[in-house]
């Protein structure tokens, strides 16, 4: 009888180690479990911070990532556009090719001059419908208005076959092909490809600002100013891409010292970079780029360097600066072709 009860309370004893021990052991998985989890978080916020780091090295101590605003909706746009190109077809457009003959452009490598070159359109290739496609022997000119303020749009999209550094996807300005002199103000904005990255990284679009008439008493060529995206990165290579920025004409001090306009620079209808008084890095623009006589505009060409080959659509210019929500209406509007197709001449040239 004793043995009997002796081994009925090793067997209740035995039941309750065991059972504590699943309790301890399903306790430590939980906690595992939990701490596994906390240290993702933290391993994945680390990892945001590093990856805004490294995007954005050149940029101030505080990281681009932080700075960014939450998703924005869509807004109509209320603005009228003082230059809309669609691109459905070529009506109202000028082709132009480069020149040895720089004529009196004494500030330019080549002249541009008229061209017989076939206007050619993508046909259900674009953003929107058809788009303007360049092989790299011709560009496009377009009339551009004088705008009296800084306060402006310019927004298209672009899938860039080529595009070399410096060389021209969209530049518009004053008196663009001429040397600086007092009598002569040259004012452009230039969306191009540079090494101007961390490290020397090559990034596009970036765009890229002079102005000969202002700061002169620390450069006698004037300003430079320039944004893009601060992830150095190169966006729209054989991908459709939309670049926009807005110029809200609130001027600010540059590290440099010289005056800034406030600049917002987006892809694809995301905000990337912000150019205030806070948040500046030297970027921005300068101010007055289209304020005066001898406006002009090209597409895919200018007076230096080589000359741009792939699609563009849906070019904006705005007398007015979209807000954030506008910008994406503008961006949800577009629908592109992942890879369109580049047309073939309708003649032998």
């Amino acid at each position: 009888m004793k043995k009997f009860l002796a081994m009925t309370a090793a067997l209740v004893l035995t039941m309750s180690l065991a059972a504590c021990g699943s309790d301890e052991s399903s306790s430590s998985s939980e906690k595992t479990t939990t701490t596994t989890a906390a240290q993702a978080d933290d391993s994945a916020e680390t990892s945001k911070a590093e990856d805004a780091k490294e995007g954005s090295d050149a940029a101030p101590a505080e990281s681009a990532a932080e700075d960014a605003p939450s998703a924005v909706e869509a807004e109509a746009i209320t603005a009228k556009p003082l230059v809309y190109l669609g691109f459905e077809d070529a009506s109202g457009l000028k082709a132009v090719e480069q020149t040895e003959q720089v004529g009196a452009l004494t500030g330019a490598s080549f002249g541009i001059q008229d061209s017989t070159h076939e206007i050619m359109i993508a046909e259900g290739q674009g953003a929107v419908g058809n788009s303007l496609y360049i092989d790299g022997k011709y560009g496009v000119d377009f009339d551009m208005p004088e705008i009296d303020d800084d306060s402006y749009t310019i927004s298209f999209w672009l899938n860039a076959d080529r595009v070399a550094s410096f060389g021209p996807v969209v530049q518009m300005g004053r008196n663009i092909g001429m040397a600086n002199n007092e009598s002569t103000p040259v004012t452009w904005i230039n969306f191009t490809k540079t090494d101007w990255g961390t490290d020397s990284a090559a990034i596009f679009p970036v765009a890229w600002n002079r102005n000969s008439s202002l700061g002169t008493e620390v450069s006698e060529d004037g300003v430079w100013p320039w944004i893009y995206a601060m992830d150095d990165m190169e966006h729209g290579k054989r991908e459709w891409c939309m670049v926009t920025v807005v110029a809200d004409g609130k001027t600010y001090t540059a590290d440099d010292g010289m005056e800034r306009i406030q600049t917002k620079f987006y892809i694809n209808g995301e905000l990337m970079w912000d150019a205030n008084a806070d948040n500046m890095y030297y970027q921005g623009l300068s101010p007055e780029i289209f304020a005066g006589e001898n406006t002009e505009g090209h597409i895919g060409i200018n007076y230096w360097d080589t000359v741009y080959k792939g699609f563009i659509d849906e070019f904006y210019v705005y007398d007015d600066a979209l807000t954030d929500g506008m910008v994406k209406g503008l961006f949800e509007q577009g629908n592109p072709p992942e890879s369109p197709v580049a047309p073939s001449p309708t003649a032998a040239e």
